[in-house]
């Protein structure tokens, strides 16, 4: 007979493979879209890299890779098929950007620029959608998933844009030290703020505080994603600049640093947020 469950539950569709696609593929369409805005080839060449190592994460977690293409039959009901087909639509106008000469001097080229763009963004967005729209896990089903998944991703992408601008020795580093900075503290400041606001739900919801806080999850959390995500790059960029000076390049070692810092960082925050997705009980 099976065991009838009517404690908490912890959801555990979601593993480390999932969390790691999550992180990279939403960074790399960051880094994509700043590319595009940007006009840098290199940049945006590193952001469809790093979608498609995404990619290829959430591939080796599947069970049967050969038939992933059925995830695209049902985008009017389901996240996955929407983001299957967000990020298909993704690395397809990228890489018609990328192999077709002169296309971006044509009005084809602004059409693929912009429906690249567009499809960066929505994959920067839909993972946390995805989770969000779980409506059983209270510290899931909220507005400030997405937006935190958006914030991690950006935050992220800032780091990869200042690792490229100081291996590429270039004049305008310092101007883009300063925003990236505000960015960190304020996605800090604001998972934070999650994890405290969950311990206000419903017993489901102080249970994953609780767990992010105080139990199983609270060294992936603290250490991980407050620690290696937002601490430890927060004072490398300010060991670069300083040692460097406003007006000179800062060292591309410590940048890279903080850039593999932040990206352990951002897959612990998605982790341990994964981790601690507590359903509420059949029976209260």
């Amino acid at each position: 007979m099976e065991e009838f469950t009517v404690d908490f539950r912890i959801n555990r569709q979601f593993n480390g493979l999932v969390a790691a696609n999550f992180s990279i593929e939403g960074t790399g369409a960051a880094v994509l879209f700043v590319g595009l805005v940007l006009s840098s080839r290199s940049i945006f060449i590193t952001g469809l890299a790093l979608v498609m190592a995404g990619v290829l994460a959430l591939f080796l977690d599947l069970a049967s890779p050969a038939r992933s293409w059925r995830s695209i039959l049902r985008p009017g009901k389901s996240w996955i098929s929407r983001g299957a087909l967000c990020i298909g639509g993704l690395v397809l106008s990228s890489m018609l950007l990328l192999i077709i000469p002169d296309v971006t001097r044509s009005i084809w080229g602004g059409l693929l620029a912009t429906l690249s763009a567009a499809a960066a963004v929505m994959t920067m967005l839909y993972t946390g959608l995805l989770v969000s729209s779980m409506r059983a896990i209270p510290s899931w089903n909220t507005r400030r998933v997405p937006m935190l998944f958006f914030l991690h991703s950006s935050t992220s992408a800032g780091l990869v844009l200042l690792s490229l601008l100081s291996m590429e020795r270039s004049g305008i580093l310092p101007v883009f030290m300063f925003p990236v900075t505000v960015l960190m503290v304020a996605t800090a400041v604001l998972t934070l703020n999650h994890a405290f606001k969950m311990g206000k739900c419903s017993g489901a919801g102080r249970e994953s505080a609780r767990m992010l806080l105080q139990g199983k999850q609270r060294v992936l959390f603290l250490a991980g994603a407050l620690g290696c995500g937002f601490v430890m790059p927060l004072i490398l960029i300010w060991v670069a600049y300083t040692a460097s000076g406003p007006v000179s390049m800062a060292s591309p070692v410590v940048v890279l640093l903080g850039l593999a810092s932040r990206m352990a960082g951002d897959f612990s925050f998605r982790l341990a947020l994964l981790r601690t997705g507590v359903y509420e009980p059949v029976i209260p």
